[in-house]
């Protein structure tokens, strides 16, 4: 069989950029649009969330029984055409259309081509295929926030030059992508109801998002509360973010096998002593740790669920597994602004600082009661062993 993980993790690199290219750059567009509103401006971040989770679900039932390789052409092709005319917007209607191009694609070809793993691939490869895809979603991010923070020196409208790199994708999807029928057409059956063990990851993953995002939208913000106001200061924080992503994610079959059950359990706890630096650190270098950490744990909670759900259905039905667990991520990515102002308002301040502080207190709650129920759920199997 030939190896095509090297066009699966290149398409992957592509995703995560459809959200973060405009992390940076926020403030500068809400200057630009003043009459849009703060949420409105957040969820052009988010926005394509929304339409990747709804076409995610057509995606992955039509990747049941149609050609795989058509449909992940047709998503880039959108994708890079919301991506791109994002440049040449004049009025907020105009970028919140582009966004909605991003996300329609997204939604076509990302759960798909996650998808492909699980048909080509099995066990520990599996995993650490799906770890190494994740990673690859995050280096991309962390190199494309880089160079659209230094991009957006000149203009906010920069940034979406990066997603010129689609290009190249689409061409190496064109010429090296098989033309694959899924198994499950052969079978005469379309529709899969999957294992409640599925529905439960995509809700984990939603949770995981909702804070994940938070951070996302929220740290230009929060770097400007300790008055570093620059694009680039911003961006380096939001590249530091997906650096830790893709660490943790290339070495996930290690990490499984080092801390077995805990495993979950000690990345929450590691997030948590992320998100403590975040609402109390002095010094720029200390949100930079903070968001790190936040990097190093979600590199390892997001491909650990990915991992976990396309183990509890059948290969078959593997674009519809995955579009489930990525509904679950998309509600989360679109909900985070609105998340996060409920945490400010419970909170009541108007920081990012107090917002990041209430999610610490929440992670922290989650951290002690996830070790509860594991040294428990150990206890009762030591128990029937003996």
């Amino acid at each position: 069989m030939k190896n095509y993980k090297p066009v699966i993790l290149a398409t992957q690199a592509l995703p995560i950029t459809g959200f973060v290219l405009m992390s940076p750059v926020l403030p500068a567009v809400a200057k630009e649009f003043p009459d849009a509103g703060n949420v409105a401006i957040q969820m052009m971040v988010t926005l394509p969330a929304v339409c990747s989770l709804l076409l995610g679900q057509l995606s992955g039932w039509l990747s049941n029984f149609m050609n795989k390789r058509k449909l992940i052409l047709s998503g880039l092709i959108l994708f890079i055409f919301g991506g791109l005319g994002a440049y040449f917007v004049g009025e907020f209607w105009q970028l919140f259309l582009c966004r909605i191009l991003v996300g329609v694609g997204m939604g076509l070809f990302v759960p798909v081509n996650m998808s492909l793993i699980t048909d080509f691939y099995e066990g520990s490869e599996r995993t650490a295929t799906i770890g190494r895809a994740q990673a690859a979603n995050y280096l991309g991010g962390a190199v494309a926030t880089v160079v659209a923070g230094l991009l957006a020196a000149a203009s906010w409208r920069n940034v979406f030059l990066v997603n010129i790199a689609a290009l190249f994708v689409l061409l190496l999807d064109f010429v090296f992508l098989p033309s694959r029928r899924n198994a499950a057409d052969t079978a005469k059956k379309r529709y899969q109801i999957l294992p409640k063990a599925v529905y439960l990851y995509s809700l984990a993953s939603m949770a995981q998002m909702l804070v994940f995002y938070s951070c996302v939208t929220n740290f230009a913000a929060r770097a400007q509360e300790n008055g570093h106001t620059g694009a680039f200061s911003a961006s380096l924080g939001i590249a530091c973010l997906y650096v830790g992503c893709f660490l943790t994610g290339t070495v996930l079959v290690q990490l499984k096998k080092t801390f077995r059950r805990w495993l979950l359990e000690v990345a929450v706890a590691v997030m948590t002593c992320g998100f403590l630096l975040l609402f109390c650190a002095p010094q720029l270098w200390t949100l930079y740790l903070g968001i790190f950490l936040v990097g190093l744990a979600d590199g390892t909670i997001i491909p650990a669920l990915m991992a976990g759900a396309a183990d509890a259905a059948p290969a078959a039905f593997s674009g519809q597994v995955m579009a489930t667990v990525n509904l679950g991520t998309a509600m989360g990515q679109f909900a985070a602004p609105v998340f996060f102002a409920g945490i400010k308002a419970a909170a009541q301040t108007e920081t990012a600082a107090g917002g990041f502080r209430g999610i610490f207190l929440a992670l922290s709650v989650a951290t002690i009661a996830g070790a509860v129920l594991t040294a428990r759920h150990d206890r009762k199997a030591t128990a029937d062993i003996k």
